[in-house]
């Protein structure tokens, strides 16, 4: 298959793929390419809690739903995302490992666009505020050998794990058994001192969750866990993007802060591509989706219920605020993630990816999804 088009940074190029991969890549010699779509690398989401109608966190889920929400991720230029599970019973945290990998076995779209899984709690902080919507019931210390389990459970897919190093009990045995077994440890939704977070540092943690996300409204002005985690150097950050969830003022801090290892991630819920309307969740219960796509308590407009948007959304944010170029921006949800995770045949258009691509139209500044082309296959047309 051949693909023409010009990359974000606006240079004519043909992709030659084969067997689902990039085989080469060439300039196009036109002088003209007003009429070429832009084409980049698919998008990578490290934090999906569900999608168009479907919570990932909810028993059952079957084939059709999780088909459904993957094939609506698709349409938004994602093609591989890491289903997040949260805080739940000891139980109900297999049943779900159990699911999806029965789900993602059955299913060649599903097999190439789950990549692992994201195990977001329990072992977060029980305060109020860092807890954010996590139910405080199943809120416990960190346990290796429940990890163990869960691992086994998800047949050694599980990938990230967001815990708050607040806990001393487990604590180092459980990051210790993350490290040796592929498993990226994330400090999220957290309390943690600044000297607990050092040390969940040196002990292999290397990223931090929504940074400035599930955390308290007031905190120390010198001494507090987000400057720790932006002074870490050895630390990654996710952010959500979204327009809602962090001020421009603070994303702009957190990009030169942390540069090339910022990751635009959606923590995307049930209600992302939903239209605007009331709805009923069982975590938040009464919700509102505006025309704007802020998702809020019906009972107070201040406080989130979660987010909406896809990690799209999130990268025309950035330019339309002018905190990234386009090319930057789309980076930190494609290059960014791949290089983090260690996926070093996702994330770029280069000889010997995956012809993991998206063809684009720029309109008065923003990005839409005109294509979508999974392992060489166009998998969602406009």
């Amino acid at each position: 298959m051949i693909f023409e088009g010009k990359t974000l940074a606006e240079l004519p190029v043909k992709l030659i793929t084969e067997a689902g991969m990039i085989t080469a890549v060439e300039s196009l010699d036109t002088q003209d390419t007003s009429s070429l779509p832009y084409i980049a690398p698919g998008l990578l989401d490290l934090q999906v809690n569900g999608f168009a109608g479907v919570d990932f966190n909810t028993l059952p889920l079957n084939k059709t739903d999780l088909i459904h929400a993957t094939e609506a991720m698709l349409s938004n230029g994602v093609t591989g995302y890491y289903p997040t599970v949260i805080t739940n019973s000891d139980e109900n945290i297999c049943k779900l490992f159990q699911t999806f990998q029965l789900l993602r076995g059955s299913d060649s779209r599903l097999d190439q666009c789950l990549l692992g899984y994201h195990l977001e709690g329990p072992f977060i902080s029980p305060n109020d505020g860092p807890r954010g919507a996590h139910n405080r019931d199943y809120v416990q210390a960190p346990n290796v050998e429940l990890i163990k389990k869960w691992h086994q459970e998800s047949q050694d897919q599980l990938r990230i794990l967001t815990l708050s190093p607040e806990w001393e009990q487990g604590l180092a045995e459980t990051i210790e058994y993350c490290v040796a077994n592929n498993i990226k440890v994330s400090i999220g939704h957290s309390a943690a001192t600044p000297m607990q977070i050092a040390h969940a540092v040196q002990l292999g943690a290397t990223m931090s969750t929504h940074l400035g996300n599930g955390c308290d409204l007031q905190i120390h002005r010198h001494h507090n866990y987000i400057w720790q985690q932006l002074a870490e150097d050895n630390l990654w950050t996710a952010i959500i993007a979204d327009g809602f969830h962090l001020p421009p003022a603070v994303i702009k801090v957190i990009l030169k802060a942390k540069q090339d290892q910022v990751i635009l991630t959606s923590d995307t819920t049930a209600f992302g591509g939903m239209k605007p309307g009331r709805y009923q969740t069982h975590i938040g219960g009464d919700v509102i989706l505006t025309e704007e796509g802020k998702l809020h308590l019906a009972s107070n407009d201040e406080l989130l219920a979660g987010s909406a948007k896809s990690v799209l959304d999130c990268i025309n944010y950035l330019t339309r605020a002018n905190l990234l170029d386009v090319e930057s921006a789309w980076d930190k949800a494609s290059a960014a993630p791949a290089q983090f995770m260690d996926l070093s045949r996702r994330g770029h258009l280069a000889v010997g990816q995956r012809a993991d691509l998206v063809e684009l139209e720029k309109r008065d500044g923003i990005l839409s999804v005109a294509k979508t082309i999974l392992a060489g296959e166009a998998v969602y047309t406009a």
